[in-house]
């Protein structure tokens, strides 16, 4: 399936050679909120604060506490999802 391809691209990046999965940051200039959970063990908030801190240009960045992975699915989605909401408001009516 393309999603289990794309899944394998992003997962051994390393081995691909034509670098499907490579980001050009110079052609990203939409705002971009960039999240974080404190008990991610994934993809932990030290890695995703570097995200941050290469697009910081463009982007907003938010850790939310006493979450992990899978932020919109645990406990407390509400208040992850009204930062969103109002993020959009107030960044995309500018």
């Amino acid at each position: 399936s393309d999603s289990g391809k794309a899944l394998a691209e992003i997962a051994y990046w390393f081995f691909d050679k034509k670098k499907v999965t490579r980001v050009d940051e110079s052609n990203i200039n939409c705002p971009m909120l960039i999240i974080g959970a404190s008990k991610d063990r994934i993809t932990p908030s030290s890695l995703i604060r570097k995200i941050s801190i290469k697009y910081k240009t463009v982007s907003t960045y938010k850790e939310f506490e006493n979450n992990a992975h899978w932020v919109l699915g645990e406990d407390g989605w509400e208040k992850i999802a009204e930062h969103i909401n109002l993020w959009m408001k107030q960044t995309l009516q500018k």
